[in-house]
């Protein structure tokens, strides 16, 4: 019995997709004793390097990376896309995403689904049991799928992303530690 079935209590199978943006696998491939716990989990299921898509954002990738189909189909082709026939821009939100996300076949499907800090989600989709938006989220109630979900997430004073500002300041100290922060309460 594996970890997320201990949590839910039974023995159902489950698909756990986890992607780290920004992070090639060969760098954690190549250091096996700086990511121990990355390999492990690999080691329990299957793990592999993957080719980005054109353009290679984040805000592009993961809207691909959910639904299988490049940004010609999500209809995500950045931070900032263009309105058709027009020169007016908008930053692409989880309602911009034309493709079928691979958590509304899970709950089409009647499973339960948790979204756990996927850029292109928000607002969080009311069909998902679980689901958390990350950056450029205004606030942890906004990021949430309902009220216990956001109570949970306010009881561990879980913070939606680092302060990048504290980035810019000449000193990064404040930055990092922000981060170390962040990064604490999040996991």
């Amino acid at each position: 019995m594996g970890l997320f079935d201990r949590l839910r209590g039974d023995d159902d199978p489950r698909v756990v997709f986890l992607g780290i943006d920004g992070v090639p696998y060969d760098l954690i491939d190549d250091h096996p004793d700086v990511f121990e716990h990355l390999h492990r989990i690999a080691d329990a299921g299957t793990a592999g390097r993957i080719d980005s898509i054109v353009p290679p954002e984040s805000s592009a990738c993961w809207p691909s990376l959910t639904t299988g189909v490049n940004p010609g189909k999500t209809g995500v082709y950045g931070f900032q896309d263009r309105e058709v026939g027009s020169d007016e821009t908008y930053v692409p939100m989880g309602s911009h995403v034309r493709a079928t996300r691979v958590w509304d076949r899970v709950t089409a499907a009647g499973r339960d689904a948790t979204v756990l800090n996927v850029p292109v989600t928000f607002p969080p989709q009311e069909s998902v049991q679980r689901m958390v938006f990350g950056f450029l989220s205004p606030s942890v109630e906004a990021a949430s799928s309902g009220a216990p979900v956001q109570a949970t997430l306010e009881s561990y004073d879980y913070r939606i992303d680092a302060d990048a500002k504290l980035g810019h300041d000449h000193h990064k100290l404040a930055f990092l530690e922000n981060a170390h922060a962040t990064l604490r309460y999040r996991l």
